[in-house]
This record gives C-alpha cells, sequence and structure tokens, in this order.
C-alpha cells in the first residue's frame, strides 16, 4: 500500500495563476500590502484543506483571491479575468501541476467584491476580494 502524500496545494495554486495571468500582473501568496510597489497585484490564501472521504488523495480546499490595482475599472477588469481563469482550471487536464495535483472541481463561496479597508501611502488602491471552494486531487 502506498503511504499518504501531504497535497502541496500553495505550489499548485501558485503555479497556476503565474502561468494563466497576464505577465504584468504579481502574484504572491498573504502578504503586508504596505511592502507591495507592484501593481496590479493578485494575493491568495488557501487554508484548512482536508481529505475527503473519497480520498486519499481528495483534498477541500477553500481559496481566498485577493486582487489589488489603481483605480476601481482596473481592479475590475483583473476580477473578471480571474474568475474566468478559475473556472477553467476544472477543465480535464487544464490544472495538473507535477509534484502537486490538479483542481478536480470548484465552487463558489463569494462573488468578488469592494474592500474598502485597504490603504496604500500615495496610491489610489482599489481591493476586491472572492472566494473559492476546491476540490484537489493529489498528481
Amino acid at each position: 500500500m502506498d503511504s499518504p502524500e501531504l497535497l502541496d496545494d500553495e505550489l499548485l495554486i501558485f503555479t497556476l495563476l503565474k502561468r494563466d495571468l497576464d505577465p504584468s500582473i504579481m502574484v504572491a501568496s498573504e502578504l503586508d500590502v504596505d511592502s507591495i510597489d507592484h501593481l496590479p497585484l493578485v494575493t491568495f490564501s488557501i487554508r484548512g484543506g482536508d481529505q475527503m472521504g473519497n480520498g486519499p488523495g481528495l483534498w477541500s480546499c477553500p481559496l481566498v483571491l485577493n486582487v489589488f490595482a489603481e483605480g476601481q475599472d482596473a481592479t475590475w477588469e483583473v476580477c473578471k479575468a480571474l474568475y474566468r481563469i478559475v473556472h477553467e482550471w476544472t477543465i480535464p487536464g487544464n490544472s495538473t501541476v507535477p509534484n502537486a495535483g490538479y483542481v478536480s472541481s470548484l465552487m463558489d463561496l463569494s462573488k468578488f467584491s469592494k474592500d474598502p479597508s485597504v490603504s496604500m501611502q500615495g496610491k489610489n488602491v482599489t481591493q476586491y476580494t472572492g472566494s473559492f471552494d476546491l476540490t484537489i486531487r493529489n498528481s
């Protein structure tokens, strides 16, 4: 019997975002937004994944995406592209990352909506946040 493998969900999501987003958009896991020089920026947080009953190797992982850009229109354009990209990960073979896994299915948890709490000194920054529940399979 094979030993169970721990899911590298951060590698999976980072790789997919870097691959699929426009190269002008910076991608990072959670960090201090006051230290960011480059916009637009997408940050992600994937937390609390647990193996599902159809495991081993099948995980439920909530994903939170934050989009930062200068001005509301520019930020919303990134959100629209990101929403389409994330949903395309469920196309068979479209999200496989060697040594990480692939997105088997997803469900929207919350649509992208404006977060009024962001403040970056000297910049007109708008933040939107959206979340998804991903079902990920180890590769």
